[in-house]
């Protein structure tokens, strides 16, 4: 599954998306600026915890 992600704009973001993704189960996360992809995580939930971080997702 890949998202796209409005509100990142440093290394800190990835590092938190890709920490937020896998500490919830998610598991081949590969997160850049604009985007993150995972498996073995339910699309809504991935959506939910990355809005509740404070970013937008298309």
């Amino acid at each position: 599954m890949e998202l796209k992600i409005e509100g990142m704009h440093c290394n800190s973001c990835v590092m938190l998306i890709k920490d937020v993704l896998e500490e919830a189960g998610a598991s081949d996360v590969k997160v850049m600026i604009g985007k993150a992809s995972f498996d073995k995580l339910d699309v809504k939930k991935a959506k939910e915890l990355i809005v509740a971080e404070g970013y937008k997702v298309k």
